[in-house]
């Protein structure tokens, strides 16, 4: 609401000329201050002195603030749900695609024959856990290996022993 010099009003918004009631004598200039309407309505109120000599006066009323910040607190609120949601989902994708593979991974080494049986692994997801799984299982193949080699230089080593005792 836009007044003179002597209060009268020059200009302001639809419905705006009500607020004049609201400044009272002895109001400070340039402060917010709470007043109360005739009919017991709070508002919020500031009053400033231009350099011309006219006043501004700005009121808003306290359901109206409170609207707003109540929709600012449902924002909040639905954002906080929506980032809970989302961090659940994360967990729960980590969990699965990750941590459960590779402690099943852990637990088949745990047991693993080395040497007797080479583990089968589930495809992965993730191309790091695959290629985890491909390396324990060329480990263990590596190992069935090693003891076929083994066995069969034994097997060899007896043979030869066995050769030269007949010949003797």
């Amino acid at each position: 609401l836009l007044l003179d010099s002597e209060k009268r009003i020059i200009g302001g918004s639809e419905g705006a000329e009500k607020l004049l009631d609201l400044w009272k004598e002895g109001q400070p200039l340039g402060e917010a201050t709470e007043v109360e309407d005739a009919s017991g309505k709070m508002y919020h109120m500031i009053v400033r002195l231009l350099k011309n000599g006219h006043y501004v006066l700005v009121a808003a009323s306290q359901t109206t603030l409170m609207a707003s910040i109540s929709k600012l607190w449902n924002f909040w609120l639905f954002s906080v749900m929506a980032s809970l949601f989302a961090l659940l989902i994360g967990i729960t994708s980590l969990w699965r695609y990750l941590v459960a593979p590779i402690r099943h991974i852990v637990e088949t080494i745990q047991n693993l024959q080395w040497g007797a049986e080479i583990p089968r692994f589930q495809p992965a997801l993730l191309f790091e856990v695959g290629e985890l799984m491909y390396v324990v299982e060329k480990s263990a193949s590596d190992a069935i290996a090693k003891e076929r080699l083994h066995a069969c230089y034994i097997r060899v080593l007896v043979q030869a022993w066995e050769e030269a005792r007949r010949r003797l």
